[in-house]
């Protein structure tokens, strides 16, 4: 048994596994689908248009809505509220679609949190909603991906193929912007070369 081996076998798991497994494009838009209407699909809804944490998601209250972002300064992490991972607020924008489901969500007109379970009170933990999460995949055959909140990688990568800063991709999901490069450095590397790509086609 060679020692260095296992070591680089075991550098080599713990890198994979955190490499980032975003959904692509089309699965993403059939779990949207399969949300709308359902009694959490807001919930989900809004995490892949915002790529915010669970913890975040259900700790948001309507006093942190502000028509077009979302003012998110806290989480809540097995039951307990707590400032964000970064300890840092941040202002998540919103696209226009989701403020309008917002707008016309039921709980709103009784402030307090945005999100409740079917006894009309705050979700303490993200369990419940995640099994309708995995339900969602196997009806419509997507592969799962690992770990807690898979819509924020999604976010992110598809965010960076259609060309939108990192800088404020990092803002959005919360991230410093060294950690960000360093999380999603295959898609920033593919989308720059295909850009350069497209420079020296020119050339000819």
């Amino acid at each position: 048994y060679d020692i260095s081996l296992g070591l680089v076998g075991s550098e080599r798991c713990i890198r994979d596994r955190h490499q980032p497994d975003p959904f692509t494009r089309e699965e993403r838009d059939a779990i949207m689908a399969w949300m709308l209407g359902k009694p959490q699909g807001l919930y989900f809804r809004t995490a892949f248009a915002t790529g915010m944490r669970s913890g975040e998601l259900i700790a948001l209250e309507w006093s942190q809505y502000q028509g077009d972002s979302l003012r998110v300064h806290q989480s809540r992490v097995r039951g307990r509220r707590k400032d964000t991972k970064t300890h840092r607020e941040r202002r998540v924008y919103l696209p226009t679609w989701l403020t309008a489901e917002l707008d016309a969500h039921g709980t709103r007109p009784e402030q307090g949190a945005i999100f409740l379970n079917q006894y009309g009170r705050a979700y303490q933990k993200p369990d419940k909603l995640n099994r309708v999460f995995r339900r969602c995949l196997t009806d419509l055959a997507i592969r799962p991906r690992r770990g807690p909140y898979p819509w924020r990688h999604t976010y992110a990568s598809i965010g960076i193929s259609e060309g939108a800063e990192p800088a404020f991709l990092a803002r959005q999901l919360g991230h410093a912007l060294e950690t960000f490069y360093g999380t999603y450095a295959q898609w920033l590397s593919q989308d720059q070369d295909l850009a350069q790509r497209e420079i020296i086609e020119g050339t000819w």
